[in-house]
């Protein structure tokens, strides 16, 4: 798998706590994150995810075939 690949995985695999203002840690997620207008961080936001939707779930647990 490439390395362009692997980070295709990586940004679809946080897209539901990006869409939630998750804060990232990871100075790769958090500068592309940061780059995209809708991306609003929120320091209070916890990783609860009751609320993620069935295609959310997709998201976070996507492996490619």
């Amino acid at each position: 798998i490439s390395k362009t690949r692997k980070r295709q995985k990586m940004l679809m695999r946080n897209l539901p706590y990006a869409h939630r203002g998750h804060v990232f840690k990871d100075k790769r997620l958090r500068e592309y994150y940061e780059s995209l207008w809708w991306y609003m961080p929120d320091p209070s936001y916890k990783d609860d995810t009751s609320d993620f939707t069935e295609v959310d779930k997709q998201f976070v647990n996507y492996k490619e075939d």
